[in-house]
C-alpha cells in the first residue's frame, strides 16, 4: 500500500532550486492541504471567468482533475465530510 504524506520544500525566489526540509505524516494536515489545493484551483478558475470563459473552463477542468488525482492518492479525501467552516 502506498503511504501518502506531506513534504515541506524550500524553494529559491525564482523557483529554480528546491530542496526538501521535512516529511509530515499528520493525516489531518494532509487532508487540509489537499482540500486547500483544490479550493485554490477553483478560485483561480472563478477569477478567470471574469476575463475569458474558455480559459475558465480549462481551469475548472484542471481543478476537477486535481481533485480526482488527489482522491486516488488519498482515498479518505473522497469519503471524508468537508471540514466545518471557521467562524
Amino acid at each position: 500500500m502506498t503511504k501518502t504524506r506531506l513534504m515541506i520544500v524550500c524553494e529559491s525566489d525564482d523557483e529554480r532550486n528546491a530542496f526538501p526540509i521535512a516529511h509530515v505524516d499528520n493525516q489531518d494536515l494532509l487532508m487540509n492541504a489537499a482540500r486547500d489545493a483544490i479550493q485554490v484551483r477553483r478560485a483561480q478558475a472563478d477569477m478567470l471567468a471574469a476575463f475569458d470563459s474558455n480559459l475558465a473552463t480549462i481551469a475548472k477542468e484542471d481543478a476537477n482533475r486535481l481533485e480526482r488525482v488527489l482522491c486516488v492518492l488519498i482515498p479518505e479525501l473522497a469519503t471524508a465530510p468537508p471540514p466545518a467552516p471557521i467562524m
